[in-house]
């Protein structure tokens, strides 16, 4: 650029129309050419968003910054910018939006574009870029630009930037700009960009309003829409709607359904031999496992998570699976150790993964934790301790606006307050109850049924009592959910008169207790025998 003012070539590539409104009437303005030789500049500026960056706009127009400061100031003389700075950095803004609007609405079709794709190069080597709000500016202008594919791969990266920013919402709203561009009979987006979107979705929709809610089923509906016979698991994206999906499934529930494909996850992660796929695979198997009752398995798997978990390397999982997995593995471990009667070792493993959790500072991953531990210690008998966690699980959950962990923490709270008010802590588990099954969730339903048959039979409700346990039996048999089976059928034996049927299902209880390896569960089963005995 060589002219004084350098704008010789914005007024070449920035054709204006003639445009005479835009100013309050009986200003004397007569439109863009009240702007004069500013026009230019001042079109070009109006693509970008307040505050502009000098540097941003440099590169935008191909310019010198000595050439440009000049017209700047003179823009500024007239009231049309503002110029400050910002830690340490040059920047802009305009002073009078109608400025702002005029100069946008002047551009010709093919223009706008040939901006838009420059602003969006010009962006993309600035710092802005590093954030979510910069992000997503880049990929509006490219979508301007008319480049799908540019867009699609910065509303991902948005969408990314977003989670670390622990934005969630905001993440799902960028993802679902880049899916708006899969739509439509022009569709230019590949079939494994939108899976690969949809794998970033899913997480978040999760974390958000629950595995089980409406928009988690849609995203993984559609996954597998794309899928067709593929093979899931062959691609980062495939791994990672995989893994969502069994989520989705074990949410729901449907555990026989979650062990077949946690299974094909795990196979999928040792043929690849990667460690961050083990540990995710791992912890997900030993989820699946617990849930239908196979503490062994289960607790081999979390010791596996451990093993291959690796903080520098996979500590950033949080963020692409909404919770950090060796934390998940530790708390899960203690509460199966506490199932199983290893009550010196469940309360390691607490300690762990509370250690591990406060240093990962990750609200998600804290509200998780927080109420497993919770159910660990409400499992243990332990009120103080299970309130306590429920309480700060809740308070999570509300702040960052997780239905799931509120609704789980309310069950356990309920039951702590039913120590003292026994009517208003059933009546807190019941409307808790309601609230999970409103997340569209169904795997917590056998223990949130027998904590409220527990409070029934103390309140002397047995026909509640009794209600509760047939719920609970009926939820464990529908969803494959067995590891409170024992529990609930002990519970069921104490409301029965004494009898041969009360000392089969004692049996029944202790036969499947054994089974399981809940050595918890069997040994309040032998003390309730010796009682009634």
């Amino acid at each position: 650029m060589t002219t004084d003012f350098a704008l010789d070539w914005i007024e070449r590539q920035v054709q204006v129309r003639a445009y005479n409104g835009g100013f309050e009437p009986g200003r004397g303005d007569d439109g863009l050419a009240r702007l004069g030789d500013l026009r230019p500049l001042l079109v070009a500026a109006s693509m970008l968003d307040d505050p502009i960056e000098i540097t941003v706009l440099v590169r935008m127009l191909d310019m010198d910054a000595r050439q440009l400061a000049q017209p700047l100031a003179r823009a500024v003389t007239h009231g049309h910018l503002q110029q400050f700075r910002r830690n340490g950095d040059a920047y802009c803004r305009f002073s009078d939006y109608d400025v702002k609007r005029l100069a946008g609405a002047s551009l010709k079709p093919a223009v706008r574009t040939a901006l838009h794709r420059r602003a969006a190069e010009a962006l993309a080597r600035s710092a802005q870029a590093r954030s979510q709000a910069g992000a997503a500016a880049i990929a509006r202008h490219w979508e301007g630009a008319g480049d799908k594919a540019l867009a699609l791969r910065w509303w991902r990266t948005a969408g990314e930037r977003a989670v670390v920013e622990n934005a969630p919402a905001v993440g799902i709203a960028h993802l679902r700009r880049g899916l708006a561009l899969c739509e439509g009979a022009e569709r230019r987006i590949s079939s494994s960009d939108e899976l690969a979107i949809l794998s970033q979705l899913g997480p978040l929709e999760a974390q958000l309003n629950g595995s089980g809610s409406d928009a988690v089923s849609a995203v993984y509906a559609r996954c597998f829409e794309i899928a067709g016979e593929l093979d899931l698991s062959a691609t980062a994206a495939g791994f990672d709607v995989l893994w969502g999906l069994i989520a989705w499934v074990l949410v729901h529930g449907r555990v026989e359904s979650g062990l077949d494909l946690a299974g094909k996850l795990l196979r999928s992660a040792e043929a690849g031999a990667d460690t961050a796929q083990l540990v995710i695979a791992h912890r997900i198997c030993g989820l699946a496992s617990m849930l239908a009752g196979r503490l062994g398995d289960a607790r081999a798997a979390f010791d596996a998570v451990i093993r291959h978990y690796d903080y520098g390397r996979h500590a950033l999982q949080r963020f692409r699976y909404a919770s950090d997995q060796a934390a998940l593995a530790l708390a899960l471990r203690a509460w199966s150790e506490a199932i199983a009667g290893m009550s010196e070792a469940s309360e390691r493993s607490t300690v762990a993964a509370l250690d591990h959790t406060e240093r990962l500072q990750h609200p998600h991953t804290s509200a998780h934790v927080m109420c497993v531990l919770a159910a660990r210690a409400q499992t243990l008998g332990l009120r103080t301790p299970a309130a306590l966690m429920a309480t700060a699980g809740r308070a999570l959950a509300r702040l960052h606006h997780f239905p799931y962990w509120e609704a789980w923490a309310d069950i356990i709270l309920g039951w702590h307050e039913s120590a003292r008010h026994p009517q208003r802590g059933a009546e807190r588990v019941n409307r808790a109850i309601a609230a999970y099954r409103d997340t569209g969730a169904g795997q917590a339903l056998p223990y949130a049924y027998l904590l409220s048959a527990e409070l029934a039979i103390a309140a002397g409700d047995l026909r509640a009592g009794e209600a509760d346990i047939e719920a609970g039996l009926e939820a464990a048999t529908a969803h494959g959910v067995r590891m409170f089976d024992s529990a609930l059928l002990h519970a069921k034996a104490r409301i029965l008169p004494a009898g041969r049927e009360r000392r089969a299902v004692f049996d029944r209880a202790s036969d499947v207790a054994r089974q399981h390896g809940a050595l918890l569960f069997l040994r309040q089963i032998d003390a309730a025998l010796i009682k009634g005995s």
